[in-house]
C-alpha cells in the first residue's frame, strides 16, 4: 500500500459525504486530541516546538457553532480545511467567522484565487497562530470540486532554541600563529582586491569554526566572579559536612548559600529593572530584553469592515474601499513639485583648493587610536563579520592593514570587499 508508513485519523461526519481524514507520517510524533464535534479532526504534531493541527470541513449543514472550536485553539495552532464561508463575498456569515477569528487571534490565509471548481469563491483556506504559514493550490487533476490545498511552515524551533558563543581566546591565537604566513607569502599589496578578499575570507571561516553551539534551555545567565566564588565555597562545605557529618559545616554551608542566592535574585531583579527603563534605548539591555519578550508576541488579525468618510457615510463595498485608499494614498504620497532655482542649476563645479594635494599617509598609530575610540557594534556584514571583531584581531595584523589602507588612497582604487 502507498500509505502503509502513514498513520490515519479519521473523524465522522453528518452527512453522508462528510467526515475528514487526516494521514500523518510515522516518523512525525504526533497524539490525537479528543473532539466530539464531526468533521473536526484535532491532532497535536509534537514537534520541537508543538503544533497543533486542526483539520475542519464545515458544512452548510453544521450543527456547531464557531464559538465551540474556541477550546481547541492555541498559542501555536493551523485550522485548515473547508470553511465553506467565502471571506470577502458572504456578507453576514463572513462577519460571524471574522468575529470568531478575532476572538482567537487568529490570522487567515486566504488564496488570491477561488479554489472551488463549481463556483468563483475562495472557501478553503487556513487560520493560523504562532505560525507562519503558507498555501497554494494543486493546479492538476483532481476528482475533487475543490482545489486541493497545500500548506507550508518551516520550523525555525531548532534554530530559535541554540545559541551560540565565540571562543575569543582560541580566534585570536590562531591569528597569532598564522600571521607570518600571511605577512611573508599571502600579503601582496599590489594586488589589493585578491589579498582583501582572500583575508576576509579567512576571518569569516575562522570565526565560524571557533563557535560553540549550545541549548537555549541550558543557557545560564552570566554571574558575577565573588558570587560565583561563594556558590563553590558552600558547595565545598556541603561535600564535606556530608562526607565527615559535621552539622556546623552543614549549617555554614546553608547560611552561604542562601545569601548567595538572595544576592543572585537581588541582582536578577537590579537587571530587570534597568532593562525596563532601557528598554527604548539602543544597547546591549535594550537588545537583551526584545530577545527574551519577542517570544511571547501574537500574530493579531484585524478585519477591515469599511471606511468612514468625511461626511460620515460608510463604505463597505471592497472595490470602493480600494479605490478611495487608493486614491487618500496617491494624493498623500504624489511628488512634491519642486522650483529649482536658476544659479543652483546651472552653478559651475566647485574647484577645490587642496584638489592637487595628496593623501597624506594613514600610520599605524593612528589606526590603534581610531579603534579604541570607536564603539564596538555587534551588527553583522554581508561576510558574518561585526565590528566587535576587530578588537580580537592581533595588533600586528593592523601593520598589514595599514600597506593597504595607503595604497587605496594612493592609487584611487579601493577592494570591492571594502564597500560591503
Amino acid at each position: 500500500m502507498a500509505l502503509s508508513n502513514h498513520v490515519a485519523f479519521y473523524q465522522a461526519g453528518e452527512n453522508a459525504h462528510g467526515g475528514v481524514l487526516v494521514l500523518i507520517r510515522k516518523d512525525i510524533p504526533v497524539t490525537r486530541v479528543s473532539c466530539s464535534l464531526p468533521n473536526i479532526c484535532v491532532i497535536d504534531l509534537l514537534l520541537s516546538e508543538p503544533t497543533r493541527l486542526v483539520a475542519i470541513y464545515a458544512p452548510e449543514s453544521k450543527t456547531w457553532r464557531w464559538s465551540e472550536l474556541t477550546n481547541l485553539t492555541n498559542n501555536r495552532c493551523i485550522i485548515m480545511g473547508d470553511f465553506n464561508v467565502d471571506i470577502e463575498k458572504d456578507g453576514e456569515k463572513a462577519d460571524q467567522l471574522l468575529e470568531w477569528i478575532d476572538s482567537c487571534h487568529l490570522r487567515p490565509v486566504v488564496l488570491d484565487s477561488n479554489t472551488s471548481l463549481r463556483s468563483n469563491r475562495t472557501i478553503d483556506y487556513a487560520l493560523t497562530t504562532g505560525v507562519d504559514l503558507t498555501i497554494q493550490t494543486y493546479e492538476g487533476t483532481t476528482n475533487s470540486d475543490h482545489k486541493p490545498l497545500i500548506g507550508t511552515f518551516t520550523g525555525n524551533d531548532a534554530k530559535k532554541r541554540k545559541g551560540s558563543r565565540t571562543v575569543w581566546s582560541v580566534f585570536s591565537l590562531f591569528l597569532s600563529y598564522t600571521y607570518e604566513f600571511w605577512e611573508q607569502k599571502e600579503w601582496n599589496t599590489q594586488a589589493s582586491e585578491t589579498t582583501y578578499e582572500e583575508f576576509i575570507t579567512f576571518l569569516t571561516s575562522l570565526n565560524n569554526r571557533c563557535q560553540q553551539y549550545f541549548a537555549l534551555n541550558q543557557a545560564r545567565p552570566s554571574i558575577p566572579y565573588e558570587l560565583l566564588k561563594l556558590l563553590a565555597l558552600s558547595h565545598s562545605l556541603s561535600f564535606k559536612a556530608k562526607r565527615k557529618g559535621d552539622i556546623q559545616l552543614r549549617n555554614e554551608a546553608r547560611r552561604l548559600r542562601n545569601a548567595t542566592r538572595f544576592e543572585l535574585r537581588r541582582l536578577q531583579q537590579e537587571q530587570l529593572t534597568k532593562q525596563l527603563r532601557e528598554r527604548h534605548t539602543s544597547g546591549e539591555d535594550s537588545a537583551l530584553f526584545w530577545n527574551k519578550t519577542k517570544r511571547h508576541f501574537r500574530h493579531i488579525s484585524s478585519s477591515l469592515r469599511g471606511f468612514e468618510t468625511p461626511k460620515g457615510e460608510i463604505i463597505r463595498d471592497p472595490q470602493n474601499m480600494v479605490d478611495t485608499a487608493a486614491d487618500y494614498y496617491e494624493k498623500l504620497l504624489e511628488a512634491p513639485v519642486v522650483i529649482r532655482p536658476h544659479p543652483y542649476v546651472d552653478a559651475p563645479p566647485v574647484t577645490w583648493e587642496n584638489a592637487t594635494t595628496p593623501i597624506p599617509n594613514v600610520t599605524y598609530p593612528e589606526i590603534i587610536n581610531i579603534l579604541q575610540s570607536r564603539k564596538k557594534k555587534k551588527s553583522q556584514d554581508i561576510h558574518g563579520l561585526s565590528p566587535f571583531i576587530l578588537d580580537k584581531i592581533p595588533r600586528n595584523y593592523w601593520h598589514l592593514f595599514v600597506q593597504l589602507y595607503n595604497y587605496s588612497f594612493a592609487t584611487c582604487l579601493m577592494a570591492k570587499k571594502f564597500k560591503e
